[in-house]
């Protein structure tokens, strides 16, 4: 009995893009086999112990050949329940989906389609350009400029000559000439509206606009890098005021974003919202210490400390695995060092937290001090090793009441070849302006030096979560800083859009 072959159109590019049937079908896959142009941020999606299998297609460059890519899918579906072979946009617009399926019905495996938005669509819509429009365009034309034999496609050009309707070419960069001389001798005009568009809906979208006259001496001045789409029509004037994705305050910024451990940060989703491309480097992996709590008498406490999201989630989890009632802890009071951990500790029926008004291990003594008597007892579980702030907390508070210091996970270095190969994705990123966020002193101690081995950073604009972050960014010699004015990712979020819509405006 085999199990079932999802073919998945995985969108045009944008991971925002993916349909929910097709993110659903990733997180569940035992094994994915995907094209060259699959965001790798969608595997990331995937579980831990799924088989990813790289089958890609360049131009006289195919890892897999596409019988064999057949085969490889009634193997794996013999091996797995469920396989999903990841398309690049739709499984059926060139994708050769319809081969796949029908070599999969041809070996009574069991299949089915997830469609997904072809970038024959969607790379217009990101460029500005409808696909139709009343009164210019009532219908188009999609076709793949090349054959099998890697030849100019058969098409009929004096049919598009003829036609008011859009004409989209798909991989067809390297026949533009071609397709532009056709055209003109099947009699378009040569005032006719062209775009060419390179890794559409993406941050490194880079869209060229002429007519076919003129096209081709501009994209040797102006030369784009496939992937890329072709548009011809009176729908590309249309470009001037339906462009929305190139007008986002951080569209055509690459942003370097340190963050400790594997779940993608909530700031990073928020920036790419705004236009940015931004790639996470993971400074560190965080390790719980399971039994760290195991042996702790929470009525011999009076207050408990949490300065991170993760001390919260680590002490929940300690909790549930001792089978201890949070009614245990009636009596405790909760102390967070900002309205992130409060926040965080509501979701656990925990409310009423104490937190100060700024929001770093500072304020956060100053506050306990107006609290805190000799008789009481302060649990205080955190990461280990713990730095210099959290030493100079805990030996402030011992000066007032009994502390007891628990180490309830780790937050380990990442290798440092692991680290600069990360970086170096970044830097081989082509985008000149670019942005270096940091939101944790470690990370910067991590990495600066790296980050200074592998490009220049004197153009990059440096942003700093808080104080203690900042400081030790100018111990590196950095002090061209942008602060947030709270040490909250909410606040350090707004300082990057702020900046960034400052910068935007004085170009205008």
């Amino acid at each position: 009995m085999s199990g079932t072959v999802y073919l998945v159109g995985g969108g045009p590019g944008d991971l925002d893009l993916l349909t929910c049937k097709a993110y659903r079908l990733i997180k569940e896959a035992d094994c994915i086999v995907y094209d060259r142009l699959i965001d790798p941020k969608i595997l990331e999606k995937a579980k831990e112990n799924c088989e990813c299998i790289y089958v890609g297609k360049e131009n006289h460059n195919h890892s897999m050949k596409q019988e064999d890519i057949n085969q490889l899918l009634v193997e794996k579906a013999y091996i797995y329940k469920t396989v999903v072979r990841l398309k690049g946009g739709d499984v059926y617009v060139f994708g050769r989906g319809g081969e796949e399926a029908l070599y999969l019905r041809e070996h009574q495996i069991l299949f089915e389609i997830v469609p997904g938005i072809s970038s024959a669509i969607a790379g217009l819509s990101y460029a500005g350009i409808p696909i139709t429009h009343r009164g210019i365009a009532g219908g188009f034309h999609v076709v793949t400029a090349h054959n099998k034999s890697d030849e100019l496609a058969e098409i009929d050009f004096h049919a598009m000559a003829k036609s008011e309707d859009t004409c989209v070419f798909l991989m067809g960069l390297t026949k533009l000439t071609e397709i532009v001389s056709h055209l003109i001798e099947a009699g378009k005009a040569g005032d006719t509206e062209i775009a060419v568009i390179a890794n559409a809906t993406l941050p490194t979208q880079q869209v060229l606009t002429s007519t076919l006259a003129h096209v081709i001496g501009e994209f040797e001045q102006h030369p784009l890098s496939s992937p890329a789409l072709i548009v011809v029509g009176r729908v590309v004037a249309l470009r001037d005021r339906l462009n929305f994705q190139e007008e986002k305050p951080l569209f055509g910024v690459k942003i370097l974003l340190s963050k400790v451990g594997h779940t993608a940060s909530a700031i990073g989703e928020r920036l790419q919202a705004l236009g940015a491309l931004v790639c996470e480097v993971q400074t560190g992996l965080l390790q719980e210490n399971r039994e760290a709590l195991d042996s702790i008498v929470y009525e011999e406490y009076t207050h408990i400390i949490v300065t991170s999201k993760n001390a919260v989630h680590y002490f929940m989890n300690s909790l549930h695995k001792n089978k201890i009632d949070v009614r245990t802890l009636h009596a405790i009071t909760f102390v967070a060092i900002g309205p992130a951990t409060r926040a965080c500790l509501e979701e656990y029926g925990i409310y009423h937290a104490i937190a100060p008004q700024i929001y770093h291990q500072d304020a956060l003594l100053a506050c306990l001090q107006e609290q805190l008597q000799p008789n009481h007892h302060i649990l205080f579980p955190k990461v280990a090793p713990l730095n210099e702030e959290g030493m100079a907390l805990e030996q402030a508070l011992e000066k007032i009441c009994p502390v007891k210091v628990v180490a309830l996970y780790e937050n380990i270095p990442v290798e440092k070849s692991e680290l600069k190969k990360q970086i170096e994705q970044y830097a081989s990123i082509p985008l000149t302006k670019e942005m270096l966020v940091y939101t944790c002193s470690s990370s910067v101690r991590r990495s600066i030096e790296i980050v200074r081995q592998v490009q220049e950073i004197s153009c990059a604009q440096i942003f700093s979560i808080g104080d203690k972050t900042s400081e030790t960014l100018r111990t590196y010699g950095v002090d061209a800083i942008i602060q947030s004015r709270h040490a909250t990712l909410d606040s350090l979020f707004d300082t990057i859009k702020e900046q960034a819509e400052y910068t935007q405006k004085r170009k205008a």
